[in-house]
Order: C-alpha cells, then structure tokens, then sequence
C-alpha cells in the first residue's frame, strides 16, 4: 500500500516565507548595526537558516505557491521566494530564476539580486554571463554582481567604465558599488567626478568605493566635503572618521556643536573616537530632542565602552508626510533615553586612562593591538570599522565579500 502524497500547511509556509523576508531585511542592517554583536549575527543566521528549512520541508507541492511571490514588487518577498527555491539546486529551477532576472527592474531585480548572490548557483553560471555582456546596463551590473560574489566574473573593464558614466543614477551607483568589490585600476579622475555626483546615493556609492580601493587623495576629498558646517556630507564626515587621526579633532568638535546635522553627527563622533569629544557628548545626554539624546549616549557607549541607557523611553520624531496620518502616528518608534548623572559619573572615573589616548572603541585603545576577544565584544558597525581602517592603511586585503557573505564565518 502506498504512502498518501505529503502535503503542506499554506498558512505555516507562508510565515516561514514572510520570516524569511524579515530577516534578510534584519540582516541587511545588523551587518552595519550598533546594536548586533557577532555573537547576535550568528543567531539571526540561524534563524534565517529555520526559516529556509521550512520552505524547502514543503517540498514539490509549495513549489508554485513560493514561486508566485517572484512576481512581488517588494525586493524582500522577492528575495525569500527565489532564495529558498534556488536551494533546491535544481538546474530547471535556477535557470527559471536567471531568466526572470534577464527581465526584471526595481524591486524584483534588487530582491533576485540578493536570492543569487547568496544561494547556490549550480549551472546558473552559464546563463549569466550573456547578461554581463549584452543586457541593459541594470541588469548587466545586476549580473556582474552576482558571478562576482561566486568568484566567476570576467567581463570588459571597459564597459564598466560606461557605466560609471551613465546618465541613469542608479546605474552610477551601482557600478560604484561593483567598483569597491572588484577594486580594479581606475584613473582617478573617475572617482573625482564619483564624489562630486551631484546624486547623493553616486557619491555615497563613490565614497565607498575609494575607501576599499584605498584611493589617494580620498582624505583630502573628505576634508573639503566636511568643511562647509551648513553642506558637510555625511558620508564623506563618516569616513574621515574612521580614517582620521588627531589633526581632524577640530573638525569634529565643530560637528558636534553642529545642531544642524542632527542626531547623526554622534555616529560620526562616535566612529572618530577621540576622548576629547566625550565633554560635548556628555552635555547632550539631556538635550530636548529625544533622539539627539539617544545618539549621544550611544556615541558615549561607542567610545567609553559604558552603556548609560536608562528605563526612560520618549517617543522619537514621527517619520516625515506623516504629521497628519493617525495610524502611522500610533507606530512612532520609541528610543531609551540616557542617564547623565551615571555617565558623569562613569566618566570620572574612567576618564584618567582615556585622556592620553586619541581613538577608542568600547574602551579599547585602537592604537595598540587587539585582542580577539576584544575584537569579537565589538558591535557590527565597530568591527567593519577597523576591518575598514585596516583595508585603507594595508594591513587587511579583504573585500566586501569578506563581511557580508552568508552564512557568515567566525574570524
């Protein structure tokens, strides 16, 4: 007597699916987050992984089901439908994927980008590399990207250097961000009219891209991106704050005064880590704004090493186009507030065996070196930082590969 046909719950496959949509989200942010540890990653790898078994316990009967999200326009649900059938690794399946993103754009190219890029490709390779040559510029980069990240791609520099021109901006962008993986030779007036787009997300993407290939001159093109206090570019601060010594201090003080950044100047001072600037963090623990004051104390936290939340919870500025909607009113999110008299305190006390130094992490001195216990206490954000510092001053040869791959590796 034969068995009767396995069949699935629709309802159970479809929170294993949409789990797996939130989490890749999730993690997308984690791998530059203050609030993940590597320790923390690894369990929403985990969870990710729970959720995938789950979609390909279904089996043969969900297949239609999961594939009817590839048709979705958000980029997650795009993502978590083709992800979990390209684990099947089954060449049919891979090829029906490769060739839906031959036709994609917007959402469904960015979700089928990132289900290709991190699940098994078997003979998808082959498919691929058409696209790298002869599709529109979106999908051919869409396609670098992908054989890039399976360790297959060879295509013409040149054409990458058409793309780099494009009058699209979003294609600008994009093959910036191929540019920081591959890291190839570029002439630099390339990357000079990179960080002169006048695109915010082409000059973020450049800016990027000159950190990982160590361009010369990209300091400098920091500076003069940060000295106007009312036009400072955020990226451009970010960077001089990772890569800048003490000779940036004054740069910074100003930033800190500078109300008209908002609360993300403390990230900024927080990644520069001079002890200097502790004084300004420590007179804005108690600043109106809610979230300024947040920032602050997480900046406190980034260079102390001390975390000086308190119970205390204000609800942050409600999102903007927002003002009149009631129900997006009842979903603002909510930060901890910090605690002033503790930090004072804190600060007192530790302050001695800081004020020599010029760079802290956490409490950790970043001019001498680290201990891999140490280095593995730092959140996210902390640890690409310094792999960052590394890769610019050559003592680290990775790339980006190296830190967002999935799963990801212990060190």
């Amino acid at each position: 007597m034969s068995s009767p046909a396995w069949t699935f719950i629709p309802d159970v496959l479809d929170e294993h699916l949409d789990g797996l949509a939130f989490l890749w989200g999730e993690r997308r942010e984690a791998l530059r987050s203050p609030q993940h540890t590597i320790q923390s990653f690894f369990q929403l790898e985990e969870r990710i992984q729970a959720h995938l078994h789950g979609v390909l316990a279904a089996g043969d009967p969900a297949l239609p089901r999961v594939a009817a999200r590839l048709s979705s326009e958000d980029a997650l649900d795009v993502f978590a439908a083709a992800f979990a059938l390209l684990h099947r690794a089954e060449p049919s399946i891979t090829d029906g994927v490769v060739d839906i993103l031959g036709q994609a754009a917007g959402p469904r190219l960015e979700g089928l980008t990132m289900a290709l890029s991190h699940a098994p490709l078997d003979g998808g390779i082959e498919s691929l590399q058409p696209l790298v040559r002869s599709a529109d510029a979106p999908i051919a980069i869409a396609s670098a990207m992908v054989l890039w990240r399976h360790g297959a791609l060879t295509f013409d520099p040149a054409r990458l250097h058409g793309w780099l021109r494009h009058d699209d901006a979003g294609v600008r962008a994009a093959a910036w961000t191929l540019v920081s993986w591959l890291q190839p030779p570029l002439d630099p007036s390339l990357f000079a009219a990179g960080v002169q787009d006048a695109e915010p997300t082409v000059r973020s993407a450049a800016l990027n891209a000159a950190l990982w290939c160590a361009q010369p001159g990209l300091l400098t093109a920091c500076q003069r991106m940060t000295s106007d206090p009312d036009a400072t570019d955020p990226d451009a601060a970010w960077i001089l704050a990772v890569l800048g010594d003490p000779r940036h201090l004054d740069t910074f003080a100003a930033m800190a005064a500078n109300e008209a950044m908002g609360p993300q100047r403390f990230r900024i001072i927080g990644a520069y880590g001079h002890p200097a600037l502790v004084q300004p963090i420590l007179e804005t623990l108690a600043h109106p704004d809610p979230e300024t004051a947040a920032a602050a104390g997480v900046a406190f936290e980034k260079i102390t090493g001390f975390n000086v939340e308190s119970d205390a919870v204000a609800d942050a500025a409600p999102p903007r186009g927002s003002a009149d909607d009631e129900f997006e009113a009842e979903f603002v999110a909510q930060v901890n507030l910090p605690d002033p008299a503790r930090a004072h305190t804190l600060w007192q006390h530790v302050a001695p065996s800081l004020v020599a130094g010029t760079r802290f992490c956490r409490g950790a001195d970043m001019n001498r070196p680290l201990d891999a216990a140490t280095f593995d206490s730092f959140d996210m954000e902390s640890r690409r930082e310094t792999w960052l510092r590394s890769r610019y001053l050559g003592g680290w040869s990775g790339t980006p590969l190296d830190l967002e791959f999935h799963p990801q590796r212990p060190a």
